[in-house]
């Protein structure tokens, strides 16, 4: 499949010549063009003005902000060490610079979060007129402070107060997550990356590519013998990765429904053919059955979620996925 696009990078508290060598290991190792979409995920307590300087000098498209909330009690809650104050010099450093794309990360179900909460934090994020705004559920990982607590249990309805205030405000939404600023006429992008058919690359010792991730750390000590073996490397390194499977074609036939139809705009069935060569539902009975339990449509030329099928998104995806990759998956801590 075509590789037109490149989100590349999450940016731990990496100094600016650190960030300097990592951006020659892509551009130069990897021999990525600067023309080709490249996103950073920054932490508002780490960023500086030299850093996103940096950035704007390597033609970085999107800056990715982790927000979580605009609440101090909710990030002590799920242990953010930023503040509140940290997030809002952060957003307006971004905004003076005037990357194409800023996005902002927020997240529903954190204990003790209610609906007017979480809709003081998104009228927060509404007045720096963010381009895109990312609503995830919260995770419970291993390795976290987090683990052993519970999400809260009105996550539902939080996630619907969220998506209507987004859709209120004019913000198209293209997955359960991703809420976006139409463009002009609401005309699709060409420049937009789309996750299952273009390549990615993922570097840094948090970021994962499409297919594969080196290891993976939480705590700051471990990240901090991650970045510093990580930098140590030779250039031949780059040249293999060390982890990572062979998708069998069985298996790239999910990855590509799992990717295509999680977007609002579904998958379009000739494209799946053209690439497969098979037709889609005849590959998957889990397509009817979705059908059956009104979460997925067919609307002809593509089939898409339902209102309904969007907001249980997290339970479809791993529907679709094999006992085999689900047992790789328990299997790897980080999961």
């Amino acid at each position: 499949m075509p590789s037109t696009h490149a989100p590349f990078l999450e940016s731990p508290d990496l100094s600016v010549p650190q960030l300097h060598r990592v951006m020659e290991i892509f551009f130069n190792t990897f021999g990525i063009s600067q023309d080709r979409s490249g996103a950073v995920e920054i932490s508002p307590a780490t960023i500086s003005e030299q850093k996103l300087a940096l950035f704007k000098e390597y033609n970085v498209s999107r800056i990715s902000v982790g927000v979580q909330s605009f609440l101090q009690t909710e990030l002590r809650t799920i242990a953010r060490g930023t503040t509140t104050n940290q997030i809002t010099s952060c957003l307006e450093m971004v905004k003076q610079l005037n990357f194409p794309v800023t996005n902002v990360d927020l997240i529903y179900g954190i204990p003790g979060q209610t609906p007017d909460t979480l809709a003081e934090s998104l009228k927060t994020a509404l007045s720096f007129d963010i381009e895109q705004i990312f609503l995830y559920p919260l995770y419970i990982r291993d390795l976290t402070p987090l683990k052993g607590k519970s999400i809260s249990e009105n996550a539902l309805l939080l996630y619907q107060t969220g998506r209507d205030i987004l859709l209120g405000n004019g913000y198209v939404q293209d997955s359960m997550r991703m809420f976006r600023k139409p463009a002009p006429n609401d005309l699709k992008n060409s420049d937009e990356y789309c996750c299952q058919e273009d390549g990615m690359i993922g570097l840094g010792t948090n970021a994962r590519s499409v297919h594969y991730a080196t290891p993976y750390a939480v705590g700051q000590t471990q990240i901090k013998q991650l970045i510093e073996s990580y930098i140590k490397l030779d250039q031949n390194d780059f040249k293999t990765a060390g982890h990572g499977i062979i998708l069998s074609m069985k298996e790239r036939k999910r990855r590509y429904l799992i990717k295509s139809i999680l977007k609002c705009r579904g998958m379009k069935k000739q494209d799946y053919f053209k690439y497969f060569g098979s037709d889609c539902e005849s590959d998957f009975v889990q397509i009817h059955r979705l059908k059956e339990k009104g979460l997925l449509v067919d609307c002809g030329t593509h089939i898409k979620l339902t209102e309904k099928g969007i907001m249980y998104s997290d339970a479809i995806g791993p529907f679709f996925i094999s006992k085999a990759i689900g047992r790789r998956m328990a299997s790897h801590p980080a999961i």
